[in-house]
């Protein structure tokens, strides 16, 4: 990206030698952020992410009721066979969850997930909680939810040309990368999809030169810094950081 940004100079022009990067599809085959008249689209850069936390609650929701009803089921063959011999109900079955899936629900989900042994969460079909792809492994690792979004322009893996690349950066300054989740219906439109982490990232820190270039507008007359960062020799990123929309988590 060194090429697209000649002096440390802030000008303009700079960020104008970037729309045309801006303008193309992203990485992930969606429609490009900006629009004709240089504006980010804030709903292209608004993009939804997997809400992980309520899929865990739910895993763990449907696994309690399962439960309760295969106890209710238990009990009521319990209670017919001791009515018919005469013994009463003298039975009695305890939490088959051992009540740590009630205190999962009852705080945060990824605090909670700690208390589970690998066999516990490979049991409730947990274990991707572990796995770099998961945000809830990113958020234990880096101590807390992504602080910020970014839009990376960097090289396709595939034609080594500058695109549109997003990702999030934690409090540690870590940055993942985003990647689109595969779609449900061969209908769905790849700008309506579900973006999660992908595994990959890098350390801030790689990146110590950095470079205010100027700022870029948004749709909704917001403005944003576009920012050059650097490790001085062969690593360079274009970022743009902005705060995640209010409906997402990252």
């Amino acid at each position: 990206m060194a090429q697209y940004v000649q002096d440390s100079t802030y000008s303009q022009d700079k960020i104008r030698k970037l729309f045309p990067i801006l303008g193309q599809s992203t990485v992930y085959g969606t429609l490009p952020v900006i629009n004709r008249h240089g504006a980010l689209l804030s709903q292209l850069i608004g993009y939804a992410t997997v809400n992980e936390e309520y899929i865990v609650q739910k895993i763990i929701s449907d696994h309690q009721e399962k439960k309760k009803a295969e106890a209710a089921a238990w009990r009521l063959g319990v209670g017919l066979l001791t009515t018919f011999m005469g013994l009463g109900d003298g039975f009695q079955l305890g939490d088959a969850l051992g009540g740590f899936a009630a205190g999962m629900i009852a705080g945060k989900v990824s605090d909670a997930l700690q208390d589970l042994d690998g066999q516990q969460l490979k049991e409730l079909g947990l274990e991707w909680v572990n796995d770099p792809r998961s945000y809830l492994y990113h958020r234990k690792r880096h101590r807390g939810d992504a602080v910020r979004r970014l839009l990376m322009l960097l090289p396709h893996p595939q034609t080594a040309v500058p695109c549109t690349y997003f990702g999030i950066q934690f409090a540690d300054g870590y940055v993942a990368y985003l990647s689109l989740m595969p779609q449900q219906s061969d209908s769905a439109s790849p700008a309506n999809g579900l973006f999660c982490t992908n595994g990959s990232g890098f350390e801030a820190d790689m990146l110590p030169k950095r470079q205010t270039l100027g700022m870029i507008i948004c749709d909704s007359g917001q403005q944003l810094p576009v920012e050059f960062w650097s490790n001085g020799s062969s690593k360079s990123i274009v970022a743009i950081p902005y705060k995640a929309p209010h409906h997402s988590i990252y």
